[in-house]
């Protein structure tokens, strides 16, 4: 990571309500809703861009980006999400995102985990929406 790029994001994406979904509807309905997500991943994020899938949500890093460009990614990808095609009937599903953005080339760990502290407040907030992480104030 820090030898490919000078600048980097984490993205961290997840289902808002998956477990209902799946509870209501069934896992077939939720992997449905997991394959609509990720094909609004894939037509989001950047050619060079990797994402994956580590437990209950999607790990995307987008290597030479800066904060704005992460918020674009993220926004297409809940725009996407949201758009009216994507409604299934009896299970209207959002994403929340968390972002972190690297200009010194930290590690992968330490991203991973400001993104989901990020994640942590785009859901407290309501859902269906982004968070960047913030550093504490000294």
């Amino acid at each position: 990571m820090r030898e490919s790029a000078t600048t980097g994001a984490v993205l961290l994406v997840d289902v808002d309500g998956l477990k209902l979904v799946n509870s209501l509807h069934g896992h077939g309905t939720g992997d449905v809703v997991l394959a609509k997500v990720s094909g609004a991943i894939r037509s989001g994020i950047r050619e060079k861009d990797y994402c994956a899938r580590i437990g209950s949500e999607f790990v995307i890093y987008a290597p030479d980006c800066d904060a704005a460009e992460a918020e674009t990614i993220a926004q297409a990808i809940i725009r996407s999400v949201t758009a009216e095609e994507m409604r299934m009937v009896g299970s209207n599903f959002s994403i929340s995102v968390g972002i972190s953005v690297s200009l010194q080339g930290s590690d992968f760990i330490t991203m991973y985990r400001e993104a989901g502290d990020a994640l942590g407040e785009a859901k407290s907030k309501g859902r269906n929406r982004l968070s960047h992480y913030e550093a504490a104030a000294a």
